[in-house]
């Protein structure tokens, strides 16, 4: 905090210490704050599963739409893929659907090495956008959609076709989660198969992990089948520093590839080489189930994965009740370093997980509790972020939404160091606003400021506080709060002032 004083023409300089006291959330010493949100949809259902920054430093967001009104335009019918690009100011700049009469929806989005987008998820469509379908003798056009394929597109930075789509898998479901570039101009895409024929081989049974390896054009350069012979569904692919690859999802099975199996679903943690051969794999968990929806390779060359556990033995410790978020840091070679229960008595499913450029860690979900951990419900389920640091302690929390229901599935942070999250709100109140009706596309621009309270210069958002100098008295004090902007002239010593954005006292 800068302090002046002018009396009689004359400048005293404020000595002594700055003493402050702020009045701060009590479960950690931060705060965010909403630099801006914005609702996208239609009438009726519309969920934001990915967001990512563009080189042009907007957000590119992909899912699925219901909806033939407001926002939407030209949906083919039932779902369709709905992808739609932002500005960093949260100007819609354009917005595609794509698909078929059938069901679509994208579950990951990719800017490309030659600045355009890929995209994946599943299609049960045979006409308009989609062709190449692994069809079964049931699949007919207006009587039963075919099984879902894996369905990958390449579109341009305008939102036109980039060159290709492809459909992958078999005669039985096939469904992608997780889409990366590879260092050659591909693509690695993962999700699960039910299928043992078509582009799929050497399936266990039930689901298999299927992850997959294209080319630049979208040409199968290799496919895996990971798994036992229960259900194995893998959710976040990550490319990795020795050219290889990170899976993580959850797994039912101990047996064909399983190993380790604690009960119930498990976190399945998968490294295969740059061939897609099997190099580690790990189990983690309790007797209950445990999912892990997102892996990110940290800059120690370890691991950090995100989901949800509903155990509270084996690996997993310190759950508050129900499901809590569960982060498990592993070391280079999936050996666990550390794992943190976070939530309350209800609820609480993590979907993303980033590590921040300060190398600590963001994860966001949603939460239908409102103790333990968590602060600040809004009602029913709310997007819920959680910041760590580097040893998984939690530094702060914030709840987003409204009364009704929201889940954040995707988070990422920026290069202006705020967040951008994706996911999907039912509400109209709150933090939300513009619902156009059901679940609409929730986009937040969120920023943070750690605060410390020793620190007299520095305060939170939305804090209300009082701060008093030991200089002498009689003079007029000029205050500076953030930006430049003057709160308080006055003959006192000491100011009350409630701040609205993240800043310092200047």
């Amino acid at each position: 905090m800068r302090l002046g004083s002018l009396a009689g023409g004359k400048l005293l300089i404020a000595i002594g210490l700055l003493l402050s006291i702020f009045l701060l959330l009590p479960s950690a010493q931060a705060s965010s704050h909403i630099v801006w949100e914005r609702c996208l949809g239609g009438s009726d259902d519309d969920k934001a599963y990915s967001i990512q920054q563009t080189i042009t430093g907007n957000y590119i967001i992909a899912g699925g739409t219901h909806s033939w009104n407001k926002n939407v335009e030209d949906n083919r019918g039932f779902w369709d893929y709905w992808i739609v690009n932002l500005s960093s100011s949260d100007n819609l700049i354009w917005k595609r659907c794509l698909g078929g009469i059938w069901d679509e929806t994208a579950y990951s989005i990719q800017p490309t090495l030659d600045g355009d987008y890929i995209v994946a998820g599943s299609t049960h469509s045979k006409d308009e956008d989609v062709s190449g379908i692994h069809r079964n003798k049931e699949c007919q056009d207006y009587c039963n959609p075919c099984p879902a394929d894996f369905w990958v597109l390449k579109l341009s930075s305008s939102g036109g076709w980039g060159g290709w789509r492809k459909c992958l898998g078999g005669t039985d479901d096939d469904v992608a989660y997780s889409i990366q570039n590879t260092t050659d101009g591909g693509y690695i895409v993962a999700g699960y198969t039910e299928s043992n024929d078509g582009d799929v081989k050497g399936l266990h049974g039930g689901k298999d992990f299927w992850a997959v390896k294209l080319d630049s054009s979208g040409n199968l350069v290799w496919q895996k089948c990971l798994g036992g012979t229960k259900d194995d569904v893998a959710h976040s692919i990550q490319r990795t520093k020795d050219g290889g690859y990170i899976v993580a999802g959850y797994t039912e099975s101990n047996n064909g590839d399983v190993r380790g199996n604690h009960g119930g679903y498990d976190y399945w943690i998968v490294k295969l080489d740059a061939s897609g051969n099997l190099t580690w794999q790990r189990c983690l968990g309790g007797s209950a189930d445990d999912k892990a929806r997102s892996i990110r390779q940290t800059a120690d060359g370890g691991y950090v994965v995100a989901g949800y556990t509903y155990s509270n033995n084996g690996n997993v410790s310190g759950n508050h009740g129900s499901s809590d978020y569960w982060v498990v840091k592993l070391d280079a070679s999936g050996n666990l370093t550390w794992q943190r229960c976070l939530g309350g008595s209800r609820q609480d499913e993590a979907y993303d997980i980033q590590q921040t450029a300060d190398g600590w860690y963001i994860v966001a979900g949603g939460t239908d509790s409102n103790n333990g951990n968590v602060r600040d419900n809004h009602g029913n389920w709310d997007f819920w972020v959680v910041r760590l640091d580097a040893s998984g302690n939690l530094v702060w929390q914030r709840c987003l939404g409204g009364s009704n229901w929201e889940k954040a599935y995707s988070i990422q942070e920026t290069d202006d160091d705020v967040y951008i999250i994706a996911g999907g709100t039912h509400s109209d109140d709150g933090d939300v606003s513009n619902n156009h009706g059901q679940e609409d596309y929730w986009i937040v621009k969120l920023v943070w400021i750690d605060c410390v309270l020793n620190a007299p210069d520095q305060v939170c958002p939305n804090s209300t506080g009082n701060v008093a100098s030991t200089a002498e008295s009689g003079a007029e004090y000029i205050w500076t709060i953030g930006n430049g902007t003057i709160t308080s002239s006055d003959n006192t010593q000491s100011i009350t002032f409630t701040l609205e954005h993240p800043g310092l006292l200047a």
